[in-house]
């Protein structure tokens, strides 16, 4: 936790991963879903099982060793990649445009 004060780190939930005492902040004993709430309506979406501690730790270092390999990725391999990913969101817009619409409660064009 080098370079974090308590402050910092609370503010931003790190407490959640690190080795702070358990009477700052208890973690909770049973793991909760998150639910996605259309802010209009009031309904739920979907629901998302929380990560655990463990499982939050993994996907950190996946993400660092994803960042290692794409740092070592040619410009011209990350712009085809680029594109490729471009290509699949104008394929799927309107069904992205319609769940940005429910999740944010905004219209639908506002998402396209």
């Amino acid at each position: 936790m080098t370079g974090l004060t308590r402050a910092a780190a609370v503010k931003w939930g790190y407490h959640a991963l690190s080795a702070w005492p358990s009477t700052l902040h208890p973690r909770p004993t049973t793991l909760m879903p998150i639910i996605s709430i259309n802010p209009t309506t009031g309904s739920a979406i979907q629901a998302y099982d929380e990560m655990t501690p463990s499982l939050v730790a993994t996907a950190i270092e996946d993400a660092a060793d994803a960042w290692r390999d794409w740092r070592a990725t040619s410009f011209a391999e990350r712009a085809e990649l680029l594109r490729v990913t471009a290509g699949i969101l104008r394929e799927r817009k309107d069904e992205l445009a319609r769940l940005m619409a429910l999740e944010m409660g905004k219209p639908v064009k506002q998402g396209v």
